[in-house]
Formats: structure tokens, sequence, C-alpha cells
């Protein structure tokens, strides 16, 4: 399987409507989206226009939930769904456009595989669409030896920045809006949600301390991925791969890189599917 090398797409939106002028700062592909493994960011920002505001956030609500800040990424609900909603809404009509750079931030499924990020409050509308709202962070390791003690260190804020990601279309918006910035960021918004045990975790950990689950965490960028990662085998079976294998092999070198194109070692492999222990193998992957 080729290593999934997510692409953004930099470019401005002036968005109309009740939110005001909101600069859409990337597109990307869905999580689960195979892509050639190449890196890189284009160097020109286009502008998109026309979109409305109903297109970010639903106009009405069928659930909202807050994941929080910790290593297992652990579910809040509200204790009054309208107040939250109108409450984010109205910060959202005030928001100003982001009109400066987003700095990418380094991927480090290498080094953890818990959340690591911020609160993020998970808003479904009664069609089903997702709307993902969290304070815009990235992590910069460029030069540095990084270890899981140390990454604290390396994870930076914007100021007053929120992200929001429209998950049925992929948009994903940087706006400027303190008071929802520091909701999520301060952890202010738990006095208004109580602890959900129903709701599933970002991150589950097995008996053997491996951290599993679905892309729900790294939808939130700059998240790792678990150490096993739910996945359907090749005959609808429901399991895990790991991350190392979903990996697969990686070059040290540009020379190594020809090499091994050239082995073919690059090609869709067959991997094992796990049970959620991480070793009863279920079936096969590709």
């Amino acid at each position: 399987m080729k290593r999934v090398a997510i692409y953004f797409l930099c470019v401005f939106l002036v968005l109309a409507g009740s939110l005001g002028s909101i600069y859409l700062a990337g597109i990307h592909p869905s999580l689960g989206t195979r892509m050639a493994a190449s890196a890189g960011h284009p160097s020109t920002w286009q502008i998109v226009q026309g979109i409305q505001s109903s297109s970010v956030l639903p106009t009405s609500i069928q659930s909202i939930s807050t994941s929080d800040d910790s290593p297992a990424g652990v579910f809040w609900s509200p204790k009054s769904q309208e107040l939250v909603f109108a409450q984010v809404s109205s910060w959202l009509r005030t928001a100003k456009p982001y009109t400066g750079t987003v700095p990418a931030s380094n991927d480090v499924s290498d080094i953890v595989h818990h959340n690591i990020g911020p609160s993020a409050l998970h808003i479904t509308g009664p069609d089903g669409s997702e709307t993902l709202i969290y304070p815009a962070w990235y992590i910069c390791t460029v030069g540095q030896k990084v270890d899981a003690r140390s990454l604290a260190n390396y994870i930076h804020y914007q100021q007053d920045m929120v992200v929001l990601i429209e998950a049925r279309t992929n948009y994903v918006y940087y706006f400027q809006s303190a008071p929802l910035y520091h909701w999520l960021k301060n952890g202010e918004w738990k006095t208004e949600f109580d602890q959900n045990p129903a709701l599933m975790q970002l991150y589950r950990t097995n008996e053997n301390g491996q951290t599993y689950g679905s892309q729900a965490g790294p939808s939130i960028h700059g998240n790792p991925q678990p150490d096993l990662i739910a996945a359907k085998g090749a005959d609808g079976t429901s399991g895990y791969i790991t991350y190392e294998d979903s990996m697969g092999p990686q070059p040290k070198t540009p020379e190594e890189a020809v090499e091994m194109q050239k082995e073919g070692k690059f090609n869709i492999r067959e991997i094992p599917l796990y049970a959620a222990d991480g070793k009863t193998v279920l079936g096969s992957f590709k």
C-alpha cells in the first residue's frame, strides 16, 4: 500500500453571508484517499467566491459533542445543545477573516500514537453533515531531535484563530474569533458539558498498551494516527491494521527511494488485518 500523502491547496475564500468574510485556507481530500507519495505545497493561492455561510455551519443540529485534549480524546455532551449551538453561532457571526499564512504541521505519527490535539467541537446536522471546530495549532519539529517527552515543546497555537472543517466538502476554514478560541483552548466549555461514556473515545487503548481507533482523531489536523487503524479487510471483515504496516518500507535517501521504486516495494501490498488486541489475525487488507 502506498503511503498516503495529504495535499493542501491553499486558497482564500471570501465568504458571503451572516458569518462575514471568512477565508478558506485549505482544501484537502478525504483522509482515506490514496494518493501518490509526493510532498510539497502550492506556491500560489487561488481565490474562490460565492460560498454562502449556510454551507459552513448547519442551520439546525442533530447532535453536538466535544472531544477533550486528553490522550484518549474523551467525548463530552452538552447540558443544552440549543444553548451551545446558539453561542457558537453568535461567535461565528462576528468572526473576522484570517489573512495571514498557516504554517504546515509536521507529521509525528512515528513519535506518538495518541491524542495531542486541542479540544474540538463536533456538530452534526439533521442531514448527517458534520462540522469540526477547534483552536488553530501546528507542530514544528524541523531540524530538532524530538521524542514523546519533548513533543509538547514543539506544539504551537495561533492566537485567537479557529479552524472549521466541513466534512461533506472537505473545506478547511481559518478565521479569528477570540471568544471561541479561548472557550475551546482553555476548557471553558467544560462548565456547559458532561462526560459521555456512551460516546467512543478518539483513541482507545488495548491490554497491550496500543492505541486503536478510526481516523476521527487524525481529522484534527496534526493529530497522529493510532497504533492500530480501523480498516475493512478484503472480505469485508472489520479490524485494524498497524501504523507500521500501513506505511510500508520507507527509504532513507533519494537513491534508496529510486531503487525501491524499481523493485516494486511501493506497490499496493497485502498486510495483516488484526483484532483490537493487535495480535489476533482476522484476515488481510490491501
